[in-house]
């Protein structure tokens, strides 16, 4: 079923006494966030979540990775997917009754086509959960820190897996007519409804911090356009703050949950970290890879601890999961399963990790 998201102008600020914010370094860096027009906030300290908020782009053809947030489909470019992720949602528990994903407009007259970055007309997406499989500040396969409080992610983020799949149509608004007329747009925020994928987030978050869940959006259809200034990573630098027009960020970080509803932290008991008998490291591997139609998985955890091993296909459908001690083997026959990777996750205490196996009939 199709439902219809409409992107709106916000000149109203939200009143409501439970209504939360996760916005990173929004006090941290004096963010005027009642300006109007502007974010138009009104939002208690204690109710603001300043933990890291990061979007990115993919153009799917070519693997190729920006910061930011764009939608836009057409049958001569190529498919767009952005990935967003809060390290708060992911220690947040409760039951909301709205959730939306806001940010500034970032509008301009495009060198490629001559047009301006926002373009009226609907938008086809597919919005969906991914796993990025946070792992408490180690590094895997999927995801990077690049510093304390930043990470980037890679192609595999999306690609494979995703679930809570649904498909909502966004109404997007035209912008810049040309480069020497004012933007409609400037200085004003939009809003996504992603109410069903942030309550998906809170039921199923776990203390034991062994998913980062986040927001996929695919541009899989339309004629519309939208890009908002997105930036709050790793880069360094970001080329927006060069072009011309009336912003009202000064570095390019506006995108920001808005939830409304009952939200709880972590109890701190659950989130404590660095405990005596906390796993730092797994051993994880199978032999032959590639295989037809057996192999055999090998795994090491520390200690007497208990961890769960996993064995998924390329799409997210999960095949095998058995919860394991100690050191051992397992011996994976895939017989009547269909040529391709799968993905082997060993998880325990925290820590996850995951192989790629190919079976080649």
């Amino acid at each position: 079923m199709i439902k219809i998201v409409v992107l709106v102008l916000l000149f109203v600020s939200v009143a409501f006494s439970e209504t939360y914010l996760i916005w990173q370094d929004a006090i941290k860096k004096g963010y005027a966030l009642s300006d109007s027009p502007g974010p138009n906030l009104n939002i208690p300290q204690d109710k603001t979540y300043e933990g890291v908020v990061r979007s990115e782009y993919y153009d799917i053809i070519l693997d190729g990775r920006n910061t930011g947030f764009y939608l836009w489909y057409s049958y001569n470019y190529r498919i767009k997917r952005d990935i967003i992720a809060s390290f708060d949602l992911n220690r947040l528990r409760g039951t909301i009754v709205s959730a939306k994903i806001r940010a500034e407009f970032f509008d301009y007259m495009s060198e490629l086509d001559n047009q301006s970055t926002n373009l009226a007309g609907n938008i086809d997406v597919q919005i969906a959960i991914g796993d990025a499989f946070l792992v408490n500040h180690y590094t895997d396969n999927d995801y990077t820190y690049c510093s304390d409080d930043a990470l980037i992610f890679s192609s595999a983020i999306g690609l494979w897996w995703m679930t809570n799949i649904d498909t909502i149509t966004i109404q997007s608004l035209q912008g810049q007519s040309d480069s020497s007329s004012p933007s409609p747009l400037w200085r004003q925020f939009v809003e996504i409804d992603v109410t069903p994928q942030v309550q998906w987030i809170l039921n199923n978050n776990d203390s034991a911090q062994n998913h980062l869940y986040t927001i996929i959006m695919t541009a899989i259809g339309g004629t519309g356009r939208l890009f908002v200034f997105g930036k709050n990573g790793c880069d360094s630098s970001y080329h927006a703050l060069a072009l011309p027009g009336d912003k009202w960020t000064n570095d390019c970080n506006t995108l920001h949950f808005l939830i409304e509803g009952s939200l709880t932290p972590e109890p701190p008991a659950l989130a404590e970290r660095g405990t005596p008998n906390r796993i730092e490291s797994l051993t994880l591997a199978s032999y032959p890879n590639p295989f037809n139609p057996t192999t055999t998985i090998s795994y090491v955890i520390p200690g007497n601890n208990t961890g769960m091993l996993s064995i998924y296909s390329i799409d997210g459908k999960r095949i095998i999961q058995k919860s394991i001690m100690g050191q051992g083997e397992y011996l994976w026959n895939a017989r009547g399963m269909v040529s391709g990777i799968y993905l082997c996750r060993l998880g325990c205490d925290g820590k996850v990790l995951t192989k790629k196996v190919l079976l080649a009939k």
